[in-house]
């Protein structure tokens, strides 16, 4: 036997030969934003969320029909029948590219729709608009919160703390709410009363001379209330992620237009295609039930026997409370969503324009911060040990092998 032939004693089984992983849709996605906006439905249908925008639906239902016990139509129905007939122009026109007709659409968003409720509802606007603007901004506050902390740092808050949080903020979301129109209206005021001066018989020349000045504030006001309709979805999830004030969210939301529009505008066409399919499918599920369920009832019994209606007012109002249900919670899911898509549309435009990482939004004290990073912390940590124990594995197997 030749020295070559001797089996060597440190020979060893050959090894595997290493692959590369193959690669998935998430590496691909991994670095892009948009792809993350998608998770805006899931995060909305989470049951604390949905527990908030139903108790925000049902509050601004009864405050906004309180002026029908006087005999007037109610406010809340009127104010959505001009806001969705406004929005239904501007996406007629979006989808037709008529670019005209849109910058029209746009300036009614901003200018008709107020100007209109106001002059229908000249009371209620005061005495239930206020109520109204309050319980949307905290309720809106509250869903964007809960949906940041679980997007951005994977921790779950219950509804309580949330609601309590957005209360505690509640004079930021509101200000950041409506700083704009106050700000715009304030602009057009000035602009109004130098536009008097020309109307005047002595100082007229005057009045014509800073005719500019009046220019120059219905620009302002214009710019103001364009910026409000494309980025006032960012306001109240700046304040809810940030915990600053409204001047602070102002100026996040008017940067953020005027430095990414396109970029804003891709992230607007992707959250509301996620949005028209949900809820499309949401509302047709809240028309469907009771309508199969009311084609399905036999015609009531008394309706043979007499011709009193009267008889059958009970049984046929409680059966239309029922059947109101099903529009409700579509309208919950509604608002949980729209708040879940405002809150990821903002950390994704403030990451675009400011550099800041989504996973980083501010804690109440150092209590949440440590809780926050503690649990990031142990999904990590839980991640290594997998790890651990898988390749102690294939050491044991190697062993076993060589044995």
């Amino acid at each position: 036997m030749t020295e070559t032939d001797r089996p060597d004693s440190r020979r060893t089984e050959p090894t595997a030969i290493l692959r590369p992983a193959p690669v998935t849709l998430a590496d691909l996605t991994s670095d892009l934003l948009w792809p993350r906006l998608l998770r805006a439905g899931k995060l909305a249908f989470k049951a604390d969320r949905l527990a908030i925008a139903l108790l925000t639906v049902l509050l601004i239902g009864v405050i906004g029909s309180l002026n029908t016990l006087f005999g007037d139509r109610s406010f809340i129905g009127g104010v959505l029948a001009i806001k969705f007939e406004a929005i239904g122009e501007l996406l007629l026109a979006l989808v037709m590219l008529d670019i005209p007709r849109a910058g029209d659409a746009v300036l009614g968003l901003g200018v008709g729709v107020p100007r209109q409720i106001a002059s229908e509802f000249p009371v209620s606007v005061w005495l239930l608009g206020i109520p109204i603007v309050v319980v949307w901004a905290i309720g809106l506050g509250a869903i964007c919160r809960s949906a940041a902390c679980e997007f951005s740092a994977g921790v779950f808050r219950p509804w309580p703390e949330t609601v309590a949080f957005s209360i505690r903020r509640g004079v930021m979301m509101v200000s950041a709410l409506v700083l704009p129109p106050v700000l715009a209206g304030l602009s057009l005021l000035v602009a109004w009363a130098v536009g008097l001066l020309t109307d005047l018989p002595v100082i007229e020349y005057l009045g014509a001379v800073v005719y500019p000045v009046s220019l120059l504030f219905v620009f302002a006001a214009v710019l103001t209330l364009l910026l409000y309709v494309f980025g006032g979805h960012m306001l109240v999830p700046s304040v809810a992620c940030e915990g600053t004030d409204g001047i602070d969210a102002l100026q996040r939301g008017g940067h953020y237009v005027l430095h990414r529009p396109l970029r804003l505008a891709l992230y607007l066409v992707v959250l509301g295609l996620v949005g028209a399919v949900l809820l499309g499918i949401v509302f047709w599920l809240a028309w469907a039930v009771p309508a199969l369920a009311d084609a399905l009832r036999p015609e009531p019994a008394g309706a043979k026997l007499f011709d009193d209606s009267a008889l059958l007012r009970g049984p046929e109002a409680i059966i239309a409370f029922w059947s109101k249900i099903p529009g409700v919670l579509a309208a919950a899911v509604a608002v949980s969503y729209y708040a879940c898509a405002s809150t990821l549309l903002y950390l994704a435009m403030r990451q675009q324009c400011d550099g800041q990482h989504y996973s980083e939004i501010w804690f109440e004290g150092v209590s949440d911060t440590v809780l926050a990073e503690a649990e990031r912390s142990g999904e990590r940590l839980s991640g290594r040990q997998q790890d651990g124990d898988e390749q102690d594995e294939r050491e044991r197997e190697e062993d076993r092998r060589s044995s």
